[in-house]
């Protein structure tokens, strides 16, 4: 978000510091142009009139815009360098920035505004003690919305902007109100509010050394939410102004959530990432293999993500375990052979440790002198040295028909927590996954398949679905009905525990289970591989995606 020179990392050059990214949102509005200086009273006769702009904007959105942000941003620097910077925004006063070097990669360093303090940090690294700075791009882009205005000013008076000058341009064919510098001054700290939307899109200040260039932001371009707010989708960051203006950083917003769960931990000093965060790491990383094998055979592609014991379901009632074997056996599989592969993920859920997760979503297979196959996939992984990879694998046909390929909300926790070295409590995550496994099966022998599907999954748990099945069956009510359509008002006809494995993130709230589902009549029978990922809530697992 908006800030340069505030939080400059170690042998870092001033436009690679941290920038606060504040958002100026706005729902849309039948008052455009308020009358800020054309004569228009305000509640406070005595204020300045840069202190009537302040309080004009506050009045205008408090309470009318939304209190929590996430967004991706692509921030380039001047030498080519890019990186990208996962923001979350709690209004007002704190701000969040996990810098990676990709979509894909770990988290490198963290830089967090809280309540006019800054602090920085590395993974594995004491945090550096914050210090005291009120950031003048926070303040304007963020909590001139939340704040009491007599706060507001007074904080941008003592950063140095004289709020008793004022005037009107205009600037990219907009009008402006400028608060901070009469007509003609560009020396002076100003900000400039457009008047039709009232947002800040520019603001000026002096360099951080005597005689530097002026820098000089601004907002180049917004985008607007489903529910009509003004989020900034293009920002640039100059030194000097005018013809003499040399662009050192850019800034470029996608992914935005608005009014979404942020709990007050992520923004303490040395947290762990935010449990979003993580999730969007898995969803680049997923997306990254498949445009990376896009070109490539299918197995040598798809086989590229799993890790070296990941298990799958194969036939005769078994699971292939271990890449070396998945590998074989997808390959002893005709319809591989000469096929391409892309896929992209819908979702993605993970722990909140952030070492574990899931993805599923839609692949498209091509074949030489063949139509192009639709499948659905399901992917469970563990992040290691090497990154995310898969350590459970699923793939299913895709029935003709219309599917929902839509990237949904991510599945997370409310809160990220550390990763925890303790192998007794691990065992215990482990254990009570197994028991709730075995409790789902239990329960199915007394109510039917139908009811039990219902009360052990969640509203938002999706199945891979049959074979005439375009998408996910989504939730576990249309879950419940599809899978005991055939047994209604009976005990189920099959039993199942996870027999083979059960993997639990060191959280405790994520975890996959693997068994074999067995015929009640004939226990004998080489059966059904399968696998479950449950998520655990208040001290409750269900079922998530199978």
């Amino acid at each position: 978000m908006h800030a340069y020179s505030y939080a400059s990392p170690p042998n870092r050059s001033l436009f690679e510091s941290c920038r606060a990214r504040s958002s100026a949102r706005v729902t849309s509005s039948a008052l455009v142009a308020l009358c800020i200086l054309a004569g228009a009273p305000f509640p406070a006769a005595a204020q300045s009139p840069g202190a009537a702009v302040v309080r004009a904007i506050h009045d205008r959105w408090n309470g009318r815009t939304y209190a929590t942000l996430t967004f991706r941003q692509e921030t380039g620097f001047a030498d080519g360098r890019k990186e990208i910077w996962w923001e979350s925004i709690k209004s007002p006063g704190m701000l969040r920035i996990d810098v990676a070097a990709s979509d894909a990669d770990s988290i490198q360093r963290t830089i967090l505004f809280r309540r006019d303090s800054l602090y920085q940090w590395r993974p594995g690294r004491p945090v550096a003690p914050g210090r005291a700075l009120v950031h003048p791009l926070q303040l304007l882009f963020m909590d001139i919305q939340w704040v009491r205005p007599e706060q507001t000013t007074a904080k941008l008076t003592a950063a140095g902007f004289d709020l008793s000058r004022t005037h009107e341009t205009t600037w990219n064919g907009r009008a402006m109100t400028v608060v901070g510098a009469a007509a003609g001054d560009s020396a002076s700290r100003q900000f400039w509010v457009e008047r039709e939307r009232m947002l800040v899109v520019r603001v000026i200040e002096p360099g951080p050394q005597p005689n530097a260039p002026m820098r000089d932001t601004q907002v180049r371009e917004h985008l607007r939410t489903a529910a009509g707010a003004w989020v900034e989708k293009d920002m640039r960051f100059y030194e000097g102004l005018g013809a003499q203006a040399r662009e050192q950083q850019t800034e470029l917003y996608t992914q935005v959530r608005t009014d979404v769960p942020l709990d007050d931990s992520i923004f303490m000093p040395g947290s762990p990432p935010p449990a979003w965060v993580a999730a969007e790491g898995l969803l680049a990383a997923d997306r990254a293999f498949s445009e990376a094998g896009k070109d490539r055979d299918v197995v040598d592609a798809i086989s590229a993500m799993f890790a070296d014991d990941v298990m799958a379901p194969a036939l005769r009632g078994k699971f292939a375990k271990g890449k070396v074997e998945l590998t074989a056996v997808m390959r002893q599989n005709a319809l591989n052979a000469g096929a391409r592969a892309t896929w992209t993920p819908s979702r993605a859920g993970v722990s909140a440790d952030g070492t574990q997760g899931f993805t599923w979503g839609f692949m498209t297979v091509r074949r030489a002198n063949a139509a192009d196959e639709r499948l659905k996939y399901l992917a469970y992984w563990v992040k290691g040295a090497a990154g995310w990879r898969v350590v459970a694998y699923r793939r299913t046909p895709s029935a003709p028909g219309g599917v929902n390929s839509d990237v949904q909300p991510p599945a997370i926790p409310a809160a990220s927590v550390a990763v925890a070295v303790d192998a007794a409590a691990n065992e215990r995550h482990r254990a009570s996954l197994v028991a709730a496994e075995q409790a789902f099966s239990d329960t199915a022998q007394k109510i039917g398949l139908g009811p039990a599907f219902l009360i052990n999954g969640r509203a938002d748990a999706i199945n891979m679905g049959g074979p005439t099945d375009a998408d996910f069956v989504r939730g576990n009510a249309a879950i419940a009905e599809s899978v005991g359509a055939d047994s209604k008002g009976s005990p189920s006809p099959v039993s199942w525990s996870a027999g083979e494995a059960a993997i639990v993130a060191s959280s405790g709230d994520l975890g996959i289970t693997f068994g074999i589902i067995r015929p009640n009549a004939d226990a004998s029978a080489p059966g059904f591989p399968f696998f479950t990922i449950w998520k655990r809530e208040n001290g409750v697992w269900k079922y998530i995606a199978e």
